[in-house]
């Protein structure tokens, strides 16, 4: 298992050990930890406590951290050092329309929040560089995952074939039912990732990412799909449809450490 919990200042979370290294720094909060998004209509002055005390047991503040205004799209932004600090404290100041990010600057903490919808985590060590990808079922059809190793290809001239990626927590192929016209829509292009059972449609959305990693070029065996699924597991993560939509969302964070403590 290469998921394993732990807690820093009081703030449960889960992190890979594929991840977590010399230089780098890889998470994701749970239930426990409570909400960590600005748009569920919780306290914002409670949200950024529980953000602060997270990032504060890493040696990094909210002023480290880089948050996209997610929209279920495709769109992967490349982070510098002047946008730090984006979305960590108000909602308006995220990086606008984006559902994934890549960077190479060290001290910096990419952030995106999600309850059901795929966090999938991109490391590049020749670099090095790292990125973060929120994928809900549009973005994983139109290939966000795809997308985000593209951006590290053209940005820091990343080699697919050097990356690992890691597919966090979220709903997996037994749990995402959809109806027929989402189904159909799967089908087009990955009919073995849809299957059809008792009258009701279910999509693999990890095999689905998985795949699009792949066509990137990251090798399969360098490609983890995720130990947990958060509707079967809600009792330890949030999720969208456990709850009817209610409830808070997870904050997932990668990032290159300050070269001073890497």
């Amino acid at each position: 298992m290469s998921w394993q919990r732990d807690e820093l200042n009081g703030i449960e979370f889960y992190r890979n050990s594929e991840l977590n290294g010399v230089g780098l720094i890889q998470a994701v909060t749970t239930r426990r930890a409570g909400n960590m998004a600005l748009h569920t209509g919780d306290d914002p002055r409670a949200v950024l406590r529980r953000r602060s005390a997270f990032l504060e047991g890493f040696g990094f503040s909210l002023d480290d951290l880089v948050c996209a205004d997610q929209v279920h799209g495709s769109r992967v932004h490349v982070v510098e050092r002047a946008q730090a600090g984006a979305g960590a404290r108000e909602t308006h100041t995220a990086i606008s329309a984006t559902d994934g990010l890549v960077t190479r600057e060290p001290g910096l903490l990419l952030a995106i929040f999600s309850a059901d919808c795929y966090p999938v985590f991109l490391y590049d060590p020749k670099t090095p560089a790292v990125g973060l990808v929120h994928a809900g079922w549009r973005g994983t059809l139109a290939g966000i995952a795809r997308n985000a190793v593209i951006a590290m290809e053209r940005a820091f001239g990343t080699v697919p074939g050097d990356c690992r990626a890691v597919l966090g927590p979220a709903i997996c192929d037994r749990c995402f039912i959809v109806g027929s016209e989402v189904a159909d829509t799967f089908a087009m292009e990955h009919a073995d990732a849809v299957r059809a059972e008792n009258g009701q449609y279910r999509v693999d959305l990890a095999e689905v990412n998985s795949r699009f990693l792949e066509e990137a070029g990251i090798d399969r065996q360098r490609i983890e799909r995720p130990e947990f699924c958060t509707v079967c597991h809600s009792d330890r993560f949030f999720s969208f449809r456990a709850e009817s939509g209610s409830g808070g969302r997870l904050m997932s964070v990668i990032g290159l450490k300050p070269v001073e403590s890497a």
